[in-house]
């Protein structure tokens, strides 16, 4: 009898071994599993966020040049201007040499009726000589820094279509990596989704799908689906002397656009952005949203929740002919623009 008991427990305990020891590879392997899928991503995502830093910084490296340029041509037209007035001058001291007849100067002092109209004559002839020197060295000056000014309007000239060129080539390569990227992430995610539903079931108690990702911050959702890429350009140099009051998420043609708070949307449109929308949060927030291409069928004035899809990723606006992005703005209480940089990592990652 005991002997039996003996086998059975032995059993039993090789049973459990033999359990546990296949039931643990399959928690390694799906944490391992999840490891693996995140890393890809980030490395997806890191790829893509380098390649929009860089055109970011193309970007405002041509707004600071072109203003140079501005600034040089302004500059130029001025000596030119000058060059001009000294031109006008000379011909004019010229015009009144041929006028006199070309009194000699010597026969023209000779002739005084006293010594006091000698020294007043001697005196004119000096001022005129002086004064036509002095205007040809100002034309030499005037000359000397038109000629600065043309070099240096050849050299700024050569950068800005050097970084055209980065611009062009920058696009084209945000646009294959984008598309090499959509299908990647998608297969990712549904991958980390499935391996994240697998480890929230094998743990006790767990139940249902976790809620919607936050940052703690004004923001309770990304305004941009993947793939998508962005850096920090707030405040960089916009052509006319403007600033960037936000933050450009660049991403496909037609990857949905998501109401970052809760409130009333609003369509709008204007030259700069193009298709837009407002915003117009319950906490007295709102955020803007540029360069759309379409919106996702959201009646104009109705009250969203945050996550809403109320549009797509486009070009419009004076964004046209650039990558699709969409130009995100944060006005916390209704203020002026504020950088949300920050906020947007805690809610996009």
């Amino acid at each position: 009898m005991i002997p039996r008991r003996a086998r059975m427990l032995a059993g039993l305990v090789t049973l459990v071994t033999i359990l546990g020891a296949a039931a643990t590879p399959v928690h390694a392997d799906t944490a391992g599993d999840l490891k693996a899928a995140k890393a890809n991503l980030a490395t997806i995502q890191t790829g893509l966020d380098a390649l929009v830093t860089s055109y970011d910084a193309a970007q405002a490296r041509y707004a600071k040049t072109q203003a140079q340029i501005q600034d040089v041509r302004a500059r130029a037209a001025r000596e030119r201007a000058r060059m001009s007035e000294i031109h006008d001058a000379l011909a004019g001291e010229a015009w009144d040499a041929y006028e006199s007849d070309g009194v000699n100067t010597v026969e023209l002092l000779l002739t005084s009726s006293s010594f006091s109209e000698f020294s007043d004559r001697v005196e004119f002839l000096g001022s005129l000589a002086r004064s036509d020197n002095d205007l040809l060295v100002q034309a030499g000056v005037s000359g000397e820094k038109l000629r600065r000014l043309n070099g240096q309007l050849s050299i700024l000239s050569a950068q800005q279509s050097a970084t055209v060129g980065q611009l062009s080539t920058q696009k084209a390569a945000i646009a294959s990596q984008f598309a090499a990227a959509q299908s990647q992430i998608a297969s990712l995610q549904a991958k980390l989704a499935a391996l994240e539903a697998a480890a929230r079931a094998a743990q006790p108690g767990a139940s249902g799908p976790p809620g919607p990702v936050t940052g703690g911050g004004p923001l309770q959702a990304c305004p941009v689906g993947q793939p998508r890429a962005f850096s920090d350009d707030f405040g960089d140099p916009r052509p006319g002397g403007r600033t960037h009051q936000g933050i450009d998420l660049l991403a496909p043609l037609g990857t949905p656009i998501y109401a970052a708070q809760s409130g009333q949307f609003e369509q709008n449109s204007n030259s700069l952005g193009g298709t837009t929308a407002l915003l117009y949060a319950d906490n007295g927030d709102y955020t803007y949203y540029a360069h759309m291409s379409s919106y996702a069928g959201v009646a104009n004035g109705a009250h969203v929740p945050a996550g809403t899809m109320i549009g797509h990723v486009g070009n419009t606006g004076d964004a046209a002919g650039g990558p699709y992005h969409l130009h995100f703005e944060y006005h916390p209480g209704g203020g002026g623009a504020v950088d949300p940089y920050r906020y947007l990592v805690a809610v996009c990652g």
